[in-house]
């Protein structure tokens, strides 16, 4: 069988869908959304992000920011605080729960996933072609 761009972009489809469905568990054993979750994450990567910046990589309007980032909050997973330099600006950093339950679940997506399932070639060649494409 000869592999297509279409094939792969099928498996790729297939892949997402996965992801999202163990993301959606993950989300819910933690009592949180995959809205939240993606904002973890994205805090995580960056350290510190103002509250327009984590509406604008979460992709969603500022508004909606505010009652995301009040439950993380809530559950004591990241902090709020007013910005040095621009009093009206907050900025959102984890707590050390909040880096806990990242680790968490960064840890638990390659069995959840599969990819431990992988030789050392595979990861080597699935990596090589998602760096190509992203």
């Amino acid at each position: 069988m000869d592999i297509t761009p279409t094939i792969v972009c099928q498996d790729m489809m297939s892949l997402l869908s996965r992801f999202k469905q163990e993301m959606m568990r993950i989300a819910e054993e933690r009592d949180l959304t995959m809205v939240q979750i993606a904002a973890l994450h994205q805090i995580d990567q960056h350290g510190e992000l103002p509250m327009g910046k984590v509406a604008h990589v979460l992709h969603c309007d500022p508004s909606n920011v505010t009652g995301i980032i009040d439950r993380l909050v809530t559950h004591k997973l990241v902090d709020r605080q007013e910005c040095p330099t621009d009093r009206r600006a907050k900025t959102i950093t984890l707590t050390e729960k909040g880096k806990t339950v990242v680790k968490e679940i960064t840890a638990a997506m390659p069995g959840r996933l599969g990819c431990d399932k992988l030789s050392g070639a595979e990861m080597q060649a699935i990596h090589a072609a998602v760096q190509k494409i992203t």
